[in-house]
């Protein structure tokens, strides 16, 4: 691929990062700079916002290292194995990428009382621990590795847990940690799922804490919401600052058929 090709793939995603970034970067300019931060609830209502914040980044983090796990796991046997009834796999999951979360509540509230773990932690983190996207995702990542290397390895004795895991997973770090971070950002600002599993606000996550504030006989200012919107928006600001290069390399890799050359 000449360089001119693989320049303007990264062109195009880093516009559309930064333009992504902007409401994002406004969020935090106007709880920040004109000190929204300081109308943050102190007092009785403090430890509620610190518990949802602890909650909300554990949850995010615990699903996004999951579903990236079982995402390539899922994905490479997809890839690498062929069997009846595959392609209406792979309809079902590209059909469940396209439904809204919402239609989703009813079955997961029904699940997680079943389960026994309603309104618990766990019951926040279940629902996200493999999602369709992470599956397809990793899938159409792998596809793009060729088969020969799998066909070597299995001469050489290989197995399939060592192929994915010698192999398979150095070959597809940078799609993995896009995918993490696409995850991560998706489990902050989660509604759907965590207004069907958590009733109790000992448990709820920072969306629900503003969404209670909000709904609340007396609402607070929207110096207060802007400051629980600031903190909901640092953690994708930070990942994106941390691993902007791996993400758009990922990114790049899964849809262009782009490879980063390490110098």
């Amino acid at each position: 691929m000449s360089k001119t090709c693989r320049v303007r793939p990264t062109i195009l995603l880093a516009t559309l990062s930064v333009l992504w970034m902007l409401p994002v970067a406004a969020v935090v300019y106007e709880a920040v700079v004109s000190r929204s931060v300081q109308a943050l609830p102190r007092g009785a209502a403090a430890p509620g916002i610190a518990r949802a914040a602890a909650i909300t980044f554990l949850v995010s983090l615990v699903s996004a290292v999951a579903s990236c796990t079982f995402g390539a796991m899922a994905g490479y046997a997809l890839s690498a194995k062929r069997f009846y009834g595959m392609k209406l796999l792979l309809g079902a999951l590209l059909g469940a990428m396209f439904l809204p979360a919402s239609i989703l509540m009813v079955p997961v509230f029904r699940v997680a009382a079943s389960l026994g773990i309603y309104d618990t932690i766990a019951a926040l983190v279940l629902p996200s621990c493999v999602t369709a996207f992470s599956v397809v995702f990793m899938k159409a990542v792998i596809d793009r590795i060729s088969p020969d290397i799998f066909h070597a390895a299995r001469i050489d004795g290989l197995g399939e847990s060592a192929i994915f895991v010698k192999i398979v997973l150095p070959l597809v770090r940078g799609p993995i940690i896009a995918l993490g971070v696409i995850e991560f950002v998706a489990g902050i600002g989660a509604m759907a799922v965590p207004m069907a599993v958590v009733d109790a606000p000992r448990n709820y996550t920072l969306t629900l804490r503003l969404l209670d504030a909000m709904g609340g006989i007396n609402p607070p200012p929207t110096a207060s919401l802007l400051a629980i919107l600031a903190l909901l928006a640092i953690p994708s600001v930070v990942l994106f600052i941390a691993k902007s290069g791996d993400i758009i390399s990922g990114l790049l890799a899964a849809l262009f058929r782009y490879e980063r050359v390490d110098e």
